[in-house]
């Protein structure tokens, strides 16, 4: 065994726990901090990039683990609507595949921008969604629960949450379609837009928006990520598995300590923070690309 080649981002396992702490925290995909780290904060590290392409195909790989675990601990918590995730889902998966053979025919600057637009745009999508969210409520059974107003979710800690009925129903499967296919493109997209649109257009509560968002996010990047690293290894770049080996502990361990960083950091602030960073780094991809772009 090359011990070398295995423990060459052995430093990766410090640095990504806090990252993808703070993305379980604030409820958005760790490809979205990942996929940038991996293709442009590499050289600032001292560490040769990957290419766009393996970046966010080795992002997707990496968050295949990460919301693995988190959909278990959503679907023991109770609060995921499985007949909404399985539709929303049947939507985002083919665009998504589609979009993850499209992605290997882009250039990689032009990836790279695309990247930096999708940040743009998720980081508006969290700052929308930062406000707060409708509370819990005390109403009986939900067996008796009128479906003229929605769907009732009991948590397994016996809170009840009232989700409303979608009142532009062709417009959220758009939605889905659309982030769907960016998800396959650049690896992120579908999990913010689908919580973010089950809270600001239909009302529900996060708690049940983000465990739905989760099982949809699960099948989306499984098939992204399968179709991305087998056209990367059929190009002959292939997916640094010495590198995944210790980004997938620390996506489980940032997962555990997320829930703490939002016990002790209000939901509100911790996304609008979030979505800042998001900008900022929009704005850094797109001037470094436009740059190399340029040329000297």
């Amino acid at each position: 065994m090359d011990w070398s080649y295995w423990t060459a981002y052995w430093w990766m396992l410090p640095l990504a726990v806090p990252i993808c702490a703070t993305a379980c925290a604030a409820a958005v995909e760790g490809a979205t901090m990942f996929a940038p780290l991996f293709a442009l904060g590499f050289p600032l590290l001292g560490v040769a990039a990957l290419t766009p392409g393996q970046a966010v195909a080795t992002a997707l790989i990496v968050e295949v683990v990460g919301y693995s675990s988190g959909l278990l601990g959503h679907a023991r918590q109770g609060t995921v609507s499985w007949a909404h995730a399985r539709v929303l889902a049947a939507l985002a998966v083919p665009s998504a595949a589609g979009a993850a053979v499209l992605a290997h025919t882009i250039s990689g600057p032009s990836l790279l921008l695309i990247i930096a637009a999708a940040l743009l745009g998720l980081g508006l999508l969290l700052w929308r969604a930062a406000p707060g969210e409708p509370g819990q409520v005390d109403t009986g059974d939900p067996a008796q629960f009128p479906a003229s107003l929605g769907l009732l979710i009991r948590a397994a800690d016996g809170q009840l949450y009232v989700c409303p009925p979608d009142p532009r129903p062709a417009a959220t499967r758009g939605v889905t379609v659309v982030a769907g296919g960016v998800t396959g493109l650049v690896g992120m997209g579908i999990g913010e837009a689908t919580s973010s649109q089950l809270m600001l257009r239909l009302k529900w509560p996060a708690r049940v928006a983000i465990g739905t968002g989760v099982a949809v996010v699960l099948p989306v990047v499984v098939t992204a990520s399968a179709v991305q690293a087998a056209l990367l290894s059929r190009s002959g770049l292939g997916i640094p598995w010495n590198l995944v080996l210790w980004v997938v502990p620390a996506v489980l361990l940032g997962g555990q300590f997320g829930s703490h960083v939002t016990a002790l950091l209000p939901e509100r602030y911790l996304k609008r923070g979030v979505a800042l960073l998001f900008a900022l780094l929009a704005a850094t991809i797109a001037a470094s690309t436009l740059r190399q772009l340029a040329g000297p």
